[in-house]
This record gives C-alpha cells, structure tokens and sequence, in this order.
C-alpha cells in the first residue's frame, strides 16, 4: 500500500509540473496555423494506382508560419484521420506546394502563408475527417475536412 501511495504521489507531482510548465511557455503549435480549402478526388498520378478498393484523395490546404524562422514542411508532416478515428499517412510523397519537381522539402518563410496539397490513399468506403500536421503521441495541429 505504501509502494501505491509513493507512486501515485510521484504521478501527481509529475502531473502539476507538467501543468505548470504549459502555462508557463507557448505550445509547440503556436505560430503554425493551417486550414482546409478543398478535398477532392486525386488527378491521376504518374506511375500509381490505387490498390482495389482504395481511391487516392487531395486535400488541399494553407498553412501559416507565424514564426521568426522559416518552417520545413516534408510529406511525412502530415496524415489524414477518417470519421472512425482511423489514421492515413500521405502517399507517394505527393507534396505539393509549388516546389520544384523531385523536391521533397518545402520551406514556409516567417509571417508568410502557402497554399498546396497532399495526397492520401484511403479505402472508397472511408470519410474523412481532419488533415493533421505532425501528428504524434503529444498530438498534432488537425483540422476539419468538410466533404
């Protein structure tokens, strides 16, 4: 019982640290914004096909950097979540945000705001329901995908 208590006294304490220390800073999302444009069905991408019963899927969307440096954006950033809670990572690396063909990185400048688009492959039953950027265990920045 003593061994419980100690545990869950240090949990609790762990707990209010970890409160106190995200009221004191920003949060690790602060100077990103991004929003939903379009979602449409995919054009037709050189060299792949969807897998049966699969469709490929754009979403296209703007992102803003209001930070003082420039923010890199790679495919692997971003994921598509469906209506049941069921997560897509991009697919094929189909970033695109006016970058040079083969370019898989894209700088975002301070204060400025792009347009572009990604490509996810999701099954044909599926209805999506956020874009989410650098989603990981701490969370991610989502937004709402309208169809």
């Amino acid at each position: 019982m003593r061994r419980l208590m100690r545990s869950f006294s240090r949990a609790a304490a762990a707990a209010a640290m970890l409160l106190l220390m995200a009221g004191c800073g920003r949060g690790r999302f602060d100077d990103i914004g991004i929003s939903a444009v379009e979602l449409r069905q995919a054009p037709k991408l050189e060299f792949l096909r969807a897998r049966v019963g699969m469709r490929f899927l754009e979403v296209r969307f703007e992102i803003e950097n209001r930070a003082k440096e420039p923010l890199v954006l790679i495919a692997l950033d971003f994921a598509l979540r469906d209506s049941a809670g069921k997560l897509y990572p991009y697919s094929a690396q189909v970033l695109d945000m006016g970058q040079p063909r083969g370019e898989v990185k894209v700088q975002v400048p301070p204060g400025a705001r792009l347009a572009g688009s990604i490509v996810f492959q999701i099954p044909d039953s599926a209805q999506p329901a956020e874009l989410i950027y650098r989603q990981s265990e701490a969370g991610g920045l989502a937004t709402k995908l309208s169809p």
